[in-house]
């Protein structure tokens, strides 16, 4: 089954909750980080605690910084509280880097309790950062570039919106 993304804030809101019944801040943060910038799992799995500016709301890794909102900021600091520059930012409990199949079964378990069903993976993250985006702002380019893409059907495509482009062409145009 393809992944959707998680157009409904309430239940991204009821997944965030979730995450923190189960005392589970590591997973919530890999999570918040994935829909509210549109970076991959695997870049985020791969960070170090140094990787995280302290003090400083971005993630830098391979010269690509992102700004991050004031709930993702307190919750990065909460967890490197204390840690070493460099240790993964997500590690298991031997800290080891985690495992992109953990957090793909923990989310899995999250949507099932949740009644959620199975429309939604890991990979549905960084289309609801691309649908949310759209939504806003409404910046096609922008999320054609951020995911590579190179035509704006397959952006579209991705996000899982649908419209029709060529009807989005005004008769009054005229130079």
């Amino acid at each position: 089954m393809k992944s959707l993304p998680i157009k409904s804030r309430e239940d991204i809101e009821r997944i965030k909750q979730r995450y923190r019944e189960n005392n589970n801040y590591r997973d919530l943060l890999v999570f918040l980080l994935s829909i509210n910038t549109g970076a991959k799992l695997v870049e985020l799995l791969k960070l170090t605690v140094a990787d995280i500016k302290k003090g400083k709301p971005f993630i830098s890794k391979n010269a690509n910084s992102r700004s991050v909102n004031k709930e993702i900021k307190s919750l990065i600091e909460t967890l490197t509280n204390g840690r070493k520059d460099n240790e993964p930012l997500f590690k298991t409990i031997n800290g080891k880097f985690l495992d992109r199949i953990q957090v793909y079964r923990n989310f899995k378990e999250i949507c099932m309790d949740l009644n959620l069903g199975e429309k939604y993976s890991a990979t549905s993250w960084r289309k609801t950062f691309g649908y949310h985006y759209y939504k806003q702002y409404g910046d096609l380019t922008f999320l054609q570039w951020k995911f590579n893409q190179g035509r704006v059907e397959e952006t579209l495509k991705y996000i899982d919106v649908n419209i029709d482009l060529s009807s989005r062409f005004h008769s009054e145009f005229k130079l």
